[in-house]
């Protein structure tokens, strides 16, 4: 049983990476081709205003789904800044809102509240008409996230480690491509593209 403890998180660490590995096969999209990888799995979240959002009342816009937590100490905020940038390109194609969404879900509910995730988003400039900051309990999110395909482990001090991943989702609700945030090929004009594709 000790040895269970002992090597309890440094196993976790090999299977992440491994789930790691598998996940960066996925191809990521492109502007000839997107695939359908499958329904995105449904949720039911409430944004700051306290509003309820799913993925079915989302539908009929082109989505992106990050999962976070705001007390992330390394990816999660360049990666934030990296979706502001994408809300003003989707506004200079006259595409935010209207015709897509990004849904930003926290898996930390406990340090992330309400007031949080206000204060948080504020850094970012972020346009609430088409920017939703969701968040459920933890056990249902973190779940959420693995449905997704993105994995999410909390270690024993309370801590976090996951996947710093987008999934792309249709009007239908098929995901079509996940992309990595830590790849420096990614960019803002290509998950753009990729949106603007499938409209």
């Amino acid at each position: 049983m000790e040895l269970i403890k002992r090597f309890w998180f440094p196993g976790a660490l090999v299977i992440m990476c491994c789930v790691i590995v598998l996940i960066i096969i996925k191809p990521t999209g492109s502007n000839s081709e997107l695939r359908e990888f499958g329904a995105a799995p449904d949720f039911e979240l409430l944004d700051t205003e306290g509003k309820v959002v799913t993925l079915d009342n989302t539908k009929g816009k082109v989505r992106l789904v990050y999962f976070f937590f705001a007390n992330c100490p390394d990816v999660c905020p360049p990666t934030t800044a990296m979706l502001s940038k994408l809300q003003n390109e989707l506004i200079t194609r006259g595409l935010f809102a209207t015709e897509t969404a990004l849904l930003s879900i926290t898996f930390d509910p406990i340090r992330d509240t309400t007031e949080q995730l206000l204060k948080y988003s504020a850094n970012y400039n972020v346009d609430t008409d088409g920017w939703y900051f969701l968040r459920g309990e933890e056990d249902y999110t973190i779940q959420l996230a693995k449905d997704f395909a993105i994995s999410v482990i909390k270690d024993k001090e309370g801590n976090f480690l996951h996947q710093n991943f987008f999934a792309l989702v249709d009007q239908q609700g098929q995901i079509r491509a996940w992309y990595d945030a830590n790849d420096l090929e990614v960019t803002v004009e290509q998950i753009a593209d990729d949106m603007q594709s499938l409209i």
